[in-house]
């Protein structure tokens, strides 16, 4: 007994192993005998036809004996989903771009088969780009191939078009160059916008070169400034770096701040450095902020780095400094140095100078000299307390 089944049009049969013969456009396969009551199976395989040619195929199948008569016949119509063989993107480093620049269009194919592919995709070339060579031009038709891609891997190729920018093809703000890619064989479509932008990202830099406050200023605002351009996102880092100001004593450092602009932004960015108050008298200090790490294609403007001044508006007071020498004898001045006097001195004694303070506000910073003949001979010894509140004395 035999099974014969024709062969659905526009399929292909694939064999078997030996059981299923294909013959004159049907396949047959030997059953044997089968007992009364028994069943039998077989298990055919086809080739479906490309996507979106064949929605359906009709089977027919007929149970002969061994005379060729028929026993039984059945026919039903089978539903084909066609799987794809590939899958398409396409990506682009920068999104927008400007007239002038060169734009890479990056096409990724993936197979999605079990067996090496080949594909070619078409594209035209879009208005106000060429491909940079000669007797090719908009609305050209060009081809990229991908060949013996091997099974569940994927290959890359890059469409390279100029974006024009002479005279009357400069693409207007805002143009949208389409690139659309066509898979003829396989009837797919897929694109990739990019939007033309004169501007660009722009630049990134501080509101000023140099700001001031004083010491009980709170804090410092420190501006920064989108310039130039506002497409795409785009942002840098912003640090602070000790002069003659310490951070963690005269001021709260900042260390890597990121600050950050959406596309189309440009409002000012302001970021806060604390200023430390205290009450000791001492000159105007400084720090350094500088902007680094640029991204999203935007560049550094200037100035990217700027110096803070820290003003003092801690005072001496009345009454200025006084010194004490063993004899007893005061020496007052308003000035920031003090003659101590002279003193004779017989062997290894030291020589004690004491050091008052008779303002109202601390004093710090303090040092000792010896200055005349044979000063080499003795050393200065700085005073106990590096810093002298008020009325007290080192």
């Amino acid at each position: 007994m035999q099974l014969v089944l024709a062969v659905p049009t526009g399929v292909s049969f694939v064999p078997d192993g030996g059981t299923g013969i294909l013959s004159n456009g049907t396949v047959q396969w030997t059953l044997g005998t089968l007992a009364p009551g028994a069943a039998g199976q077989v298990d055919a395989e086809f080739n479906a036809p490309p996507a979106g040619s064949l929605a359906a195929m009709l089977l027919n199948a007929k149970l002969v004996d061994g005379s060729g008569n028929i026993l039984a016949e059945a026919s039903g119509t089978k539903s084909i989903y066609a799987t794809p063989d590939f899958s398409y993107s396409v990506t682009t480093p920068v999104d927008p771009v400007k007239p002038g620049d060169k734009l890479a269009f990056i096409v990724k194919l993936d197979n999605l088969t079990n067996g090496l592919q080949n594909a070619t995709l078409y594209y035209v070339v879009p208005g106000y780009t060429n491909t940079g060579f000669q007797n090719v031009y908009a609305g050209a038709v060009e081809g990229v191939a991908f060949s013996n891609v091997p099974a569940h891997s994927s290959q890359s190729k890059i469409v390279s078009l100029n974006v024009l920018n002479s005279g009357l093809s400069t693409p207007p703000e805002g143009t949208i160059i389409d690139l659309s890619f066509l898979d003829a064989a396989r009837n797919a479509t897929f694109s990739r916008n990019v939007v033309v932008s004169n501007q660009g990202p722009g630049r990134i830099q501080l509101s000023q070169s140099s700001y001031s406050i004083g010491e009980g200023g709170g804090s410092m605002a420190i501006v920064v400034k989108r310039v130039g351009g506002s497409s795409g996102a785009v942002s840098a880092k912003l640090s602070t770096v000790d002069g003659t100001a310490t951070a963690g004593h005269d001021y709260t450092a900042v260390i890597n701040r990121l600050v950050s602009f959406a596309s189309g932004d440009t409002a000012d960015k302001r970021v806060s450095i604390p200023i430390t108050q205290d009450s000791i008298v001492e000159a105007a200090e400084t720090f350094n902020v500088t902007l680094s790490a640029p991204t999203g294609g935007v560049t550094l403007g200037a100035p990217s780095s700027a110096i803070v001044t820290i003003t003092d508006d801690d005072t001496a007071g009345a009454g200025g400094i006084s010194i004490e020498q063993p004899a007893g004898t005061i020496l007052t001045s308003g000035s920031s140095t003090v003659d101590l006097g002279a003193a004779i001195l017989r062997g290894k004694a030291p020589l004690l100078f004491t050091i008052k303070n008779t303002g109202t506000g601390n004093l710090s910073k303090l040092a000792a000299k010896v200055t005349g003949v044979n000063a080499s001979d003795f050393i200065a010894t700085a005073p106990r307390l590096a810093t002298l509140g008020c009325s007290t004395m080192g």
